[in-house]
C-alpha cells in the first residue's frame, strides 16, 4: 500500500465520541495512534547539527520492542524544522507496522520519518502538518505528556469530541441601564450567583446573575477604574483583578497596592477583543486569547513564552473562514466560558460575520465548533449577538455549563441557555 493510501485509510478511522450529538471530533485521536502503532517512543534531543540537519536523541520506549536507546534523524532540506530543533527539546515517535505509517513529532511539527538502514536511523524529507494538525495542533512537549498519560493510565484527558452548545433556547432575563457601558465581564460567583463587572463608567456597580435574572448590586461598586479601552477582565484571586486594554497593557489591581502594568505586545497595533483564562499547556497559568491583526493569538500573562497564533491553537488557518471578508475579525468581541463543564476555559468570539466558538481540548489545543453560528440565532433567523450587544457568559443554572447573557441597546436582557446534556 502506498504512503498516500495508508494515510487516507488512517484518517478515515473515526473515534466514538462521548457525546451523541458531537459537533466536532478528531478523526483519528492520539489514543488511536498509540493503540495501532507497533512502537511508541519519546525522548530528548542530545545533539543537533544545524548545517547538516543531523539530529541525535535519547529514547524512552513506551510501547513495543523499541528502537534502542538512541535514534538518529536527518532533516533533509527542512530549514524551518531544523531551526526549531535544539538540544534537550522532546520528540515523539510512532512507528507503524508498515513504514508508510510512521510519524515523528519534533520541533512542534508532524514529520514523516523514512527508515534509513537499521531500526534507529531515519531521514525526514517532508512534513505532515496539513494531514495531522487536526489530530493535535499543539507542541511536541504537550504531545509527549499526552502519550505518557496514555502509557500510565491507558487513557488521555485531551478532548477528542465536543457536543453542540447553547441548545436550551432563550428567555427574558431582566433589564439594565446601559448608558455609557462598553463591556460586561463575569469575574466570579458568590451565594449561588455570578458576579459581573461592567466597564466604561467610573461609577459602575457590580451586577448579579442568578436563575431569576440580572440585577444591579447597588452597594458593590466595581473596585477599580474601568475605562472604555478594557477588552478583557478576570479575577486573579485574593481580591486581585487583571484588566487587558486594547493597546496590550495588562493592568493588575487589588490588595490596596498601586496598579501594576505590563505590556503583552509592543507592536503598537490595537486588539479588538480578548479573553483571559487557562488557555495554555499549563492549566494552572492564565493566558490571554487576543484578536488582533486579522488573527487570533495566545499570550502568557507572565511573559514566559512567545505568542501562538490561530494555526498553532487549532490546526487551521484563520484565512480558511469567511474568505469573502478578509478582515472579518475587525470589530470582534470575545468572552471566556466553560461550555461543556470540563473546567477548561473555552472562548466565544463574535464578529460582524458571525460567531466562532473555540473549545479547549486541553494541552494548549482547541476545536472550532462549526455549528455555533446556526445555534445563536433567534426565532426570526437573525443573530442573537450583534455589534451593539453587551454580552458575557455565566453559569446561570449552576450546572457547570456557562450560559450567555445578552443585553440589547434598549437594556433588555436575554439569557441563551446551555443546559448540561442528558446522559
Amino acid at each position: 500500500m502506498t504512503y498516500a493510501r495508508t494515510l487516507a485509510a488512517l484518517l478515515a478511522i473515526a473515534v466514538t465520541a462521548p457525546a451523541t450529538d458531537a459537533a466536532v471530533k478528531v478523526k483519528t485521536p492520539i489514543s488511536k495512534y498509540y493503540a495501532e502503532s507497533a512502537v511508541v517512543a519519546t525522548g530528548k534531543v542530545t545533539a543537533v547539527d544545524a548545517a547538516t540537519g543531523a539530529v541525535t536523541a535519547a529514547v524512552t520506549t513506551l510501547k513495543g520492542d523499541g528502537v534502542g536507546d538512541v535514534i538518529k534523524v536527518r532533516l533533509d532540506n527542512l530549514p524551518e524544522v531544523t531551526k526549531a530543533v535544539k538540544q534537550d527539546v522532546p520528540f515523539v515517535l510512532f512507528l507503524g507496522r508498515r513504514a508508510a505509517s510512521n510519524v515523528l513529532h519534533l520541533g512542534d511539527n508532524w514529520l514523516f520519518p523514512e527508515p534509513l538502514g537499521g531500526k534507529a536511523n531515519f531521514v525526514v524529507r517532508r512534513d505532515l502538518n496539513s494531514q495531522y494538525r487536526q489530530t493535535f495542533p499543539g507542541t511536541t512537549a504537550a504531545l509527549s505528556r499526552i502519550v505518557d498519560e496514555i502509557k500510565t493510565t491507558n487513557r488521555t484527558t485531551v478532548l477528542d469530541a465536543a457536543a453542540t452548545a447553547f441548545k436550551g433556547g432563550v428567555k427574558p432575563y431582566g433589564t439594565l441601564t446601559t448608558a455609557g457601558l462598553t463591556g460586561l465581564f463575569t469575574v466570579g460567583s458568590t451565594q449561588g450567583a455570578s458576579t459581573i463587572f461592567p466597564t466604561g463608567k467610573d461609577d459602575a456597580h457590580a451586577l448579579r446573575a442568578a436563575a431569576d435574572g440580572l440585577t444591579a448590586v447597588t452597594d458593590t461598586p466595581v473596585p477599580f477604574p474601568t475605562d472604555r479601552d478594557v477588552i478583557a477582565l478576570t479575577a486573579l484571586g485574593d481580591g486581585r483583578y487583571a484588566a487587558l486594554k486594547k493597546d496590550g497593557q495588562l493592568v493588575q489591581y487589588g490588595n490596596g497596592a498601586a496598579p501594576k502594568s505590563t505590556a503583552l505586545w509592543t507592536d503598537g497595533k490595537p486588539a479588538s477583543a480578548a479573553a483571559l483564562g487557562n488557555f495554555g499547556e499549563d492549566p494552572e497559568k492564565t493566558y490571554a486569547i487576543v484578536v488582533k491583526d486579522d488573527n487570533v493569538y495566545r499570550y502568557p500573562l507572565d511573559g514566559s513564552a512567545p505568542s501562538d497564533d490561530f494555526l498553532r491553537l487549532t490546526g487551521e488557518r484563520v484565512t480558511n473562514y469567511h474568505k469573502d471578508t478578509p478582515n472579518w475579525l475587525a470589530g470582534a468581541t470575545a468572552q471566556p466560558l466553560d461550555v461543556n463543564g470540563d473546567r477548561r476555559t473555552d472562548v466565544l468570539i463574535n464578529t460582524p460575520s458571525g460567531p466562532m466558538l473555540l473549545i479547549n481540548r486541553g494541552f494548549g489545543a482547541f476545536f472550532i465548533d462549526p455549528d455555533v453560528a446556526k445555534t445563536l440565532v433567534g426565532a426570526d433567523g437573525k443573530p442573537l449577538i450583534t455589534e451593539k450587544t453587551l454580552w458575557t457568559a455565566a453559569d446561570i443554572e449552576r450546572d457547570g455549563h456557562d450560559d450567555l447573557i445578552l443585553v440589547a441597546p434598549d437594556g433588555k436582557a436575554t439569557a441563551v441557555m446551555n443546559p448540561k446534556p442528558a446522559k
